[in-house]
């Protein structure tokens, strides 16, 4: 079988966890919230409704008639994917395949997988050292010649957002089409999306995942010009939204309370967790604009993370990532989650500057 793999699979991370996830969920940026039972009655009854014997609307016309409403765009310029995931790869299918795709590191590895898989030559613009985006290596590499360009605001793992008129420099001043992925822009609350009017090389996505409390349903969508839109489009395969998800999106897009009580109650979690590990000596966290919060410790990574899984609690660790392997990330959980991954923490923390004096010969 191994003389049948296409060169640059060795590249790709399967991306199943090994073992069981611990209870405390702290390392996949999901929602923390439920949607709320009386929605989960409404959905139910969508789909109770449905004639599951038939294929889906194959169009999606009625969830992007509703989205569309929201943003103020046309039905015609939105695209739906299972996830963003799989709308990442029908992008760069559509658009990347034999060209340059160029991916700031580290970042969203749904990028770099979809650039193999299409074929496409990787080109990667490691973050500046002190973890922003390095506009002008990637404004050089975007010159050089067409190619795509994947900007994440708030970045992915980060939670840093890019400013608007850095993406709009990647447009004026290069020939590259730019991928703009907001999937966690409802917790920034800054958008590139009024630029689509202007720029006809622009791609925003968004997700159903985060702010919406759906990573469950697997539901993304990429926004863009109804032309570009129209070739995405042959990019996808049939039916490749399945109807229970298209019945649940549905019902969440006509309440938008649910996601605005979300989105409030997320922040507010964020800015109190963040200020608890402020107020950690053992503890350097970075500002967010995203669910998550990266930080470092007094401490290896790896033995935290390792430390904290043994008590039940997962966060996500970086040991390859060039810059990020003495870091870790948390996503924002409900507030008990978090109080037991910062009282786990802050223990061990301590557990461990205490061993260290001891071997320094340290005497109270």
């Amino acid at each position: 079988m191994k003389g049948f793999m296409r060169p640059g699979l060795e590249e790709i991370d399967p991306g199943v966890p090994a073992g069981r996830r611990p209870p405390i969920r702290l390392d996949c940026n999901e929602s923390p919230f439920d949607l709320p039972p009386s929605l989960k009655c409404l959905a139910a009854q969508k789909i109770c409704d449905l004639s599951l014997n038939r294929y889906p609307d194959a169009a999606a016309l009625a969830v992007r008639e509703q989205i569309a409403r929201n943003l103020g765009v046309k039905p015609g310029e939105i695209v739906l994917g299972n996830g963003l995931d799989e709308v990442i790869l029908m992008i760069v299918l559509a658009f990347g395949a034999g060209r340059r795709v160029i991916i700031p590191v580290p970042g969203f590895s749904a990028y770099k997988t979809s650039a193999i898989l299409a074929g496409a030559t990787v080109v990667e613009v490691p973050l500046a050292p002190w973890l922003d985006l390095d506009v002008q290596k990637v404004l050089e590499e975007a010159a050089r010649e067409p190619g795509l360009v994947f900007i994440c605001s708030p970045h992915n793992p980060t939670g840093r957002s890019v400013r608007p008129e850095i993406v709009e420099r990647l447009l004026r001043e290069t020939g590259s089409l730019v991928v703009v992925d907001e999937a966690y822009w409802e917790f920034a609350g800054t958008s590139c999306l009024s630029m689509l009017q202007e720029y006809d090389r622009l791609i925003v996505l968004r997700t159903f995942s985060k702010a919406f409390s759906l990573a469950g349903v697997r539901l993304g969508y990429a926004v863009l010009n109804e032309d570009a839109a129209s070739w995405l489009t042959r990019a996808k395969m049939p039916y490749n939204v399945s109807s229970l998800s298209l019945a649940v999106a549905g019902v969440v897009l006509d309440d938008p309370v649910h996601v605005r009580e979300t989105v409030s109650r997320v922040v507010a979690e964020r800015e109190r967790v963040f200020s608890a590990l402020l107020a950690s000596p053992h503890v350097v966290p970075l500002p967010s604009c995203a669910n998550f919060i990266l930080f470092t410790t007094s401490c290896p990574a790896g033995d935290v993370y390792e430390r904290l899984r043994e008590r039940g609690i997962a966060v996500r660790s970086f040991p390859r990532a060039p810059f990020l392997s003495n870091y870790l990330r948390v996503s924002i959980g409900n507030p008990s989650d978090d109080d037991a991954f910062l009282d786990a923490l802050n223990r061990l923390l301590v557990n461990e500057e205490q061993r260290a004096m001891m071997r320094g010969g340290f005497h109270a």
